[in-house]
């Protein structure tokens, strides 16, 4: 109804109305697909990468215990660090994908020109961090592989073994971690009882008398 008291007919009004919603909603559905199908692209693509990138770790450095969290954080320094790195861990799974021990891997990725690459990565693992610069991302000293031999004996840095002022009492022995209680030292043994004897009497002969011949 107008404001002067006209009834008003808006039925043909309604049509038009619901084809709007239908496609206000219908392209905004697909918005919502296209998000995110756009954002499970890079996500299998870093997923990927990771599992990439964690497989030549393993590979290269001779040691199937590494961390797989510590290798996913290593690899964003590294791409952090260095431009291309996706393009460079792609020659890198070729060096690594023909087997063998960490020097065939080592001399195929000279072969390919991409042993810098390789000592890069190697080295990341051995520090913990991408770039031995000033400033470079720190990403693990507890995994970093080059604390690894001393570990039984030197906390790694930013760690302690016990309470502040540890340092000041004895080491542990040889091949028991320092985290690990001490072993106890072996009780002494038992004293040595000294027994008292008499001494030794003598038993004293009789004389005997000695007969002289008469000549």
């Amino acid at each position: 109804m107008d404001r002067d008291g006209t009834a008003q007919d808006h039925t043909g009004d309604a049509p038009d109305a619901g084809v709007t919603r239908r496609v206000v909603l219908t392209g905004a559905g697909a918005t919502t697909m296209a998000a995110v199908f756009a954002d499970a692209r890079p996500a299998k693509a870093i997923g990927s990468e990771q599992e990439m990138f964690f497989d030549i770790s393993r590979a290269v450095t001779g040691r199937s215990d590494l961390n797989p969290q510590t290798a996913g954080r290593l690899l964003i320094a590294m791409k952090q660090m260095y431009a291309g790195y996706s393009d460079v861990l792609t020659a890198l799974s070729q060096a690594v994908s023909g087997g063998g021990t960490p020097k065939d891997i080592l001399a195929r990725a000279e072969q390919a020109n991409v042993a810098p690459a390789m000592h890069q990565l190697i080295a990341a693992w051995y520090m913990g961090s991408a770039k031995n610069v000033m400033h470079a991302p720190m990403v693990s000293y507890y995994d970093a592989l080059m604390y690894r031999p001393t570990r039984d004996a030197l906390p790694v840095p930013t760690y302690c073994f016990a309470e502040p002022g540890w340092w000041t009492q004895d080491p542990p022995q040889l091949g028991i971690p320092a985290v690990a209680p001490k072993a106890a030292p072996p009780s002494p043994p038992p004293p040595v009882a000294v027994e008292t004897k008499p001494p030794p009497t003598t038993h004293v002969l009789p004389n005997k008398p000695v007969h002289h011949q008469e000549h």
